[in-house]
């Protein structure tokens, strides 16, 4: 009887303990309370250990005795989200919450070897069926048996990111090219690859790897696809038909090239049984077999992205041509790299009940747009369903001039990004400035806003139309001064990530106010890059007081004394010194800072090199971020 009353207190505290730690956000509280019992100490394990979002530079952190403890509490893990250092940031479906892609050092931890690569499989592995989720957002972090090795062992596996390379010529998965693919090749795919064959350099996942994983996979209910280097034709074909045969309950399919002609042929013309297929034939299959997913999935898909910069444009067009005859629920459209708007309305039409965010990207070739096209793009009457968007991306589509004025029907979004293309020559900023005046009073509910403005009077229609605005990266803003950007924050109180794009001219007395204004609530600031009027020390000195909860911090100066007449007097040794000192002693302030970016103030007879040399040492970065409870990440611009 005793024992069944003790077993019922320890349920119910354990009951307790989960429900208090639910609500602990700080893994130094939790610490604590893991060393009250046995109990404590069991919910605060599963806690900390429940979501895992690393670099591979951090992952390695430790060597082989990190991955044997590491091991012990693998039982605990949910999701494991290992990035190659920014390299999700290339991604469109990696940006962080600003759409900012970033630059950092360090990008050789990208492609880790095979110690990294392989404690993080058996680490994987180890989770067993509680993994639920598992993001490797980068080249080479598994290879083909290790993939296999967690999908045999996390068979509840829901969510999977992956990078897809080249196959090895010695791959045990990989198949003679003269081997047509076919429905039946695809089921027969062992799902117990042979260990026989050397053990070669590891490269990464390969699509015949991948192939051989899909049956062990039924479980997805999202898949997230980049392709990262030339793929050939056959074996990116077979990968596509095993996904469409075996994982037919996905909620969220999202392929994306890095646009470095990632479908090439194994000979000059592939040979099959059914003869020599031309290029555009054999993209054309890749095409069929994309739709097959799209058909094997039509009823549960949701979420859609094709970003696929390689294919022929008929073999695009065919893909989105039949997605629009399949799909009719999604919720999440996102396309690039297409040719014409007009090939995109069927789809967009045919999902116009359920349809809440829609991206659209580099529309290719065309500078503009014919007026026709918008219109019917953006008309009522092309859709079975009045167009309700919730989020709105539009980047690099013609010109933005042509663009804006067809937004103003969409009065509930919330979120808005509208870019040039990144190959534009030139924008008319002037132009793009009295258009948004005009229409931004349409926008009150917007709470994202990624825009290029350039002067203070569009900064004034922003604050004046849109109260409830959360988020905002102005991207050029080279005209705006401190006039313009005090009203934006008196306007729009409830700011928590500001991106201030190239504002060069705004000072000190601007940030201060932006420090006052926003508080507690200013989660992310990124300066203007090469902003020579700001001084780091009253910078930080201002945000450590008044912003407790700032997690991101950007492109904060650094200043040299070469070219620039404010330093003339002060030796760069001691300017170095003087920066460094305010650095230490002011960033520990912020308890909550998570990243932390630098940007050289250099003048122009100085290269890249130079500031490298003069400003943080990677032992200096090490022990900032000793100092620093949460900080993890330290970047540098120049």
């Amino acid at each position: 009887m005793s024992v069944d009353k003790g077993t019922r207190q320890n349920a119910f505290h354990a009951d307790v303990c989960d429900t208090i730690i639910r609500n602990v956000t700080d893994n130094r509280d939790l610490l604590q309370l893991a060393c009250i019992n046995k109990v404590w100490r069991a919910s605060a394990e599963a806690a900390l250990w429940r979501r895992i979002d690393v670099t591979t530079a951090e992952w390695d952190i430790g060597g082989s005795r990190a991955q044997r403890t590491r091991l012990a509490y693998a039982k605990n893990v949910r999701e494991l989200c290992v990035r190659g250092n920014d390299y999700e940031q290339q991604s469109y479906f990696g940006r962080n919450e600003m759409g900012e892609r970033g630059v950092g050092v360090g990008v050789g931890a990208i492609g880790v070897g095979g110690g990294g690569a392989a404690g993080l499989a058996r680490f994987a592995a180890a989770a067993g069926d509680g993994l639920r989720v598992l993001r490797l957002d980068g080249p080479a972090l598994v290879t083909d048996d290790e993939l296999w090795a967690v999908a045999a062992r996390c068979g509840r596996l829901a969510t999977l990111a992956l990078t897809l390379s080249d196959a090895d010529a010695d791959s045990k998965y990989a198949r003679p090219a003269a081997v047509a693919p076919s429905a039946a090749a695809a089921a027969a795919v062992p799902a117990v690859p042979s260990k026989a064959g050397p053990k070669s350099a590891p490269k990464g996942c390969s699509p015949d790897g991948f192939a051989a994983v899909a049956p062990n996979l039924r479980a997805l209910r999202r898949l997230h696809l980049r392709l990262a280097t030339a793929l050939p034709i056959t074996a990116a074909t077979r990968a596509f038909e095993s996904i469409a045969i075996h994982c037919s309950r996905l909620i969220s399919f999202k392929i994306e090239s890095a646009g470095s002609s990632n479908f090439h042929q194994t000979t000059p013309a592939t040979t099959t049984a059914m003869g020599s297929l031309s290029a555009a034939t054999a993209t054309s299959a890749v095409a069929s077999s994309i739709v097959k997913i799209l058909a094997a999935n039509s009823s549960s898909l949701t979420d859609l992205s094709l970003a696929l910069w390689d294919l022929d444009p008929p073999a695009f067009s065919y893909i989105v041509a039949n997605a629009a005859k399949l799909l009719n629920r999604l919720e999440s459209l996102h396309i690039a790299a297409f040719s014409s708007l007009s090939e995109l309305t069927p789809v967009v039409a045919a999902n116009s009940a359920s349809l809440k965010s829609l991206s659209l990207a580099d529309m290719l070739g065309h500078p503009s747009i014919e007026p026709q096209h918008l219109a019917e793009f953006f008309a009522d009457s092309s859709f079975q369903n009045p167009l309700v968007l919730e989020s709105l991306s539009l980047e690099a589509i013609g010109d933005l001039v042509q663009v804006l004025p067809y937004l103003v029907r969409f009065i509930n979004i919330s979120s808005l990004r509208i870019t040039p293309s990144r190959l534009s020559a030139s924008v008319s900023y002037s132009r793009l400035d009295d258009l948004l005046v005009r229409i931004l009073p349409s926008f009150s509910n917007l709470r994202r806003l990624v825009l290029c403005l350039s002067q203070n009077f569009a900064l004034l229609a922003v604050a004046d139309s849109c109260p409830l605005l959360e988020s905002i990266d102005l991207i050029d803003a080279s005209l705006v001064t401190d006039q313009g950007l005090i009203l934006l924050v008196k306007g729009c109180p409830l700011l928590t990530h500001v991106s201030l794009g190239s504002a060069i001219s705004i000072t000190d007395i601007s940030i201060k106010v932006l420090a006052r204004s926003l508080s507690v609530g200013l989660k992310s600031l990124s300066l203007p890059f090469r902003a020579s009027n700001l001084d780091l020390k009253n910078i930080l000195q201002e945000l450590a007081t008044h912003c407790p909860n700032l997690e991101s911090l950007l492109n904060i100066p650094w200043q040299f004394t070469n070219n620039n007449n404010k330093n003339n007097n002060v030796s760069e040794k001691d300017l170095k010194n003087e920066q460094m000192t305010a650095v230490f002693e002011i960033l520990p302030q912020m308890k909550n800072l998570r990243r932390f970016g630098m940007c050289w103030i250099v003048g122009s007879s100085v290269g890249p090199a130079f500031g490298f040399g003069s400003s943080f040492s990677p032992v200096e970065v090490d022990e900032l971020k000793k100092i620093c409870p949460k900080l993890k990440t330290v970047l540098f611009k120049a």
